[in-house]
């Protein structure tokens, strides 16, 4: 897997991490980005994170993903952090924040029409 990771620094939007990855992403992947990714972030406060995964494919079985995120430290990042993803859990794809404890879940944009939910 190829990965890169940049910081965004802006005074008045305050600090973003973009990663891109490109190859075959497996659950040591996973482990690699998150633990990239929270080496980055430890020391900031109110730090958006972007994981763009489209140029992946990706050899994850279910239960590996089950135990990842049960062994997953929140405590890396500092309060006020977000995780944003992407997920059909309302049926079709869309945009979600989350904290980064996996708490408080809201869907921001329907990713195919577009459109902001009720």
């Amino acid at each position: 897997m190829d990965l890169q990771i940049k910081l965004f620094r802006w005074l008045s939007k305050g600090h973003h991490i973009i990663a891109l990855t490109r190859g075959t992403i497996d659950i040591k992947a996973v482990a690699q980005i998150f633990a990239e990714v929270a080496q980055i972030t430890q020391p900031l406060s109110d730090c958006k994170i972007l994981i763009d995964l489209r140029d992946s494919t990706y050899k994850l079985d279910p239960a590996d993903i089950q135990a990842f995120t049960n062994e997953l430290r929140t405590d890396v990042w500092p309060d006020g952090n977000k995780i944003a993803f992407l997920s059909d859990r309302n049926g079709h794809l869309g945009i979600w924040v989350m904290n980064v404890d996996g708490s408080n879940p809201v869907e921001l944009m329907d990713g195919f029409a577009g459109t902001q939910p009720d």
